[in-house]
């Protein structure tokens, strides 16, 4: 322009549609009449307005998108779990904190949605050991409590809590009620009873017998092992020895 006799002048703008170092427009426009010597003044792109991102991690969702919108951004939201940021707040950002982008710039969001929750299976009945593999297997932590069952075998499950279905987060513990069998029951004293005796007695506290020695009506119990008063499991055997029972 210079050699057609006109003179120039600059004016920077930003500008999102025009590349840096790049002339917008021009004043007076091309093909218009301008007098020898006059001033052609040219409009140059400084490129978008750039703007520094604020920083949102861990800001609630709508807070974090408020600030956002109200800095010139836009503003795309993704949901995932998480077991360490609460439920509704920002996990991360990106582009990150501090950031020089250009104004009106898209802003990803990665909101927590909480813990991924994982139904407790059911393991009432099973054996302590394939219980506590199939929780810990589903993620959990196992917990284990005994006590005394007359319907559960010895070391199988009585009973969980939470119970089954309930929705856990990974890591939750599940507490197991493991059976440690019937409660014992006292042996009674035989010494001097009938086998008929001895046996209704043996019944009645859910234990067996195992006669041994002399048979016969009138012969009386001279031995038994355990002892009258020993704690033993329900069910367990008492040998019984049957004689002459000079002392009863």
């Amino acid at each position: 322009m210079t050699a057609r006799g006109f003179k120039i002048s600059t004016q920077n703008q930003f500008n999102a549609t025009v590349t840096a170092g790049n002339v917008i427009c021009q004043v007076p426009r091309e093909g218009a009449k301008a007098a020898k010597g006059s001033t052609i003044t040219l409009y140059i792109s400084n490129g978008p307005v750039t703007v520094t991102v604020p920083r949102v991690k861990l800001m609630l969702f709508s807070y974090a998108q408020q600030q956002l919108t109200a800095a010139g951004f836009k503003v795309m939201k993704v949901d995932a779990f998480s077991d360490t940021v609460r439920k509704g707040r920002v996990i991360d950002q990106d582009p990150s904190a501090d950031a020089i982008v250009p104004k009106g710039t898209t802003i990803t969001l990665t909101v927590s949605t909480g813990p991924n929750l994982v139904a407790v299976p059911d393991v009432t009945k099973k054996s302590q050991a394939d219980a506590t593999n199939a929780l810990e297997t589903a993620g959990f932590v196992v917990s284990v409590k005994q006590t005394m069952s007359e319907r559960v075998p010895k070391g199988n499950v009585i009973s969980q809590s939470p119970n089954a279905g309930t929705k856990l987060a990974n890591g939750s513990t599940v507490t197991l009620t493991v059976s440690t069998g019937p409660p014992p029951v006292k042996v009674p004293n035989l010494l001097c009873m009938t086998r008929k005796q001895a046996q209704d007695a043996l019944n009645h506290a859910g234990l067996k017998g195992n006669f041994q020695g002399l048979s016969g009506d009138t012969k009386r119990v001279v031995d038994q092992d355990p002892v009258a008063g020993a704690d033993v499991p329900k069910g367990s055997t008492v040998n019984v020895v049957m004689g002459y029972g000079t002392t009863c």
